[in-house]
């Protein structure tokens, strides 16, 4: 399962901040702590949902947020044990899940549209509570929620890959200082090489990388598509032990989800999910 990276576009750290959404009635404490929250279900495509915590200054990754999530089953409704789970953000920020996409379920006389539950909460700070839905339901029109205006950015187009899985980007974005999650420190000698941030997401044009290599040698990065084939280098140079930070433009891609992968030395070091509009 890939890694993952910033999912909108933004223009000041206020707009980046992920907009809440009804707990709703099925929230249930204690889930337990797993990634794959939905049961194998004959002729349901499985669906993958990556994406990467962020604060509030919109580009640096929060470590150790804890991300719970419930859904409906394929069927809309929804259980006490499956289809819901707690996991954690990595030292990157990076989180991922396995499900279904969620069924539909009759809220008064319309249907509500397909959609996840988020709860996110670091440290102390209050709790983000959301929900996520996907392009081309035909019910969020007529959804009070999911038809907000604010809600736009937390629906999210979802790509089939070789094996007809469900790939999606959720990267969140909390009301939380950039200062309380600490600075990265390059000169430690246990840092691995990482893409840090890339912004903005989507991208339609230009867009910028903001990477870490943890030894001096050569650095690579990679477009592959969602199921790994490559699709073009977009980088490749000689780079000194360090954070560094590269702009791009005009690469010519065609709408949907990509995967920017680092190499430092010929060895793949990190992984990220890209959408392009």
């Amino acid at each position: 399962m890939l890694p993952f990276i910033p999912f909108r576009s933004f223009a000041s750290q206020e707009e980046c901040i992920t907009t809440d959404d009804i707990l709703g009635p099925f929230f249930i404490e204690g889930a337990p702590n797993i990634s794959v929250i939905a049961p194998f279900t004959e002729g349901v495509a499985r669906m993958y949902i990556t994406g990467t915590i962020y604060a509030k200054d919109c580009t640096s990754p929060i470590p150790n947020a804890l991300i719970d999530v419930w859904q409906a089953n394929y069927e809309g409704g929804y259980e006490d044990i499956d289809y819901r789970g707690k996991i954690y953000s990595d030292e990157n920020g990076n989180y991922s899940f396995e499900s279904i996409q969620p069924g539909k379920y009759l809220n008064g006389a319309n249907f509500r549209p397909s959609h996840i539950h988020f709860k996110v909460t670091y440290l102390n700070n209050p709790s983000l509570v959301t929900q996520l839905y996907f392009e081309g339901d035909t019910s969020i029109d007529i959804d009070p929620w999911a038809s907000d205006p604010e809600a736009a950015d937390r629906i999210i187009p979802l790509a089939t890959d070789d094996n007809q899985n469900l790939n999606g980007v959720f990267d969140i974005y909390l009301n939380v200082e950039s200062e309380t999650v600490g600075t990265f420190d390059y000169n430690r000698n246990d840092n691995k090489s990482c893409v840090r941030s890339i912004a903005p997401n989507p991208i339609v044009n230009e867009f910028e990388i903001n990477f870490y290599t943890s030894k001096n040698g050569n650095v690579k990065l990679d477009i592959c598509d969602v199921s790994g084939r490559l699709v073009k280098t977009i980088f490749e140079e000689k780079l000194e032990k360090g954070l560094h930070k590269k702009s791009f433009r005009n690469l010519g891609l065609k709408k949907g989800i990509y995967v920017i992968r680092q190499f430092q030395n010929n060895v793949s070091t990190d992984a990220k999910r890209i959408f392009v509009n």
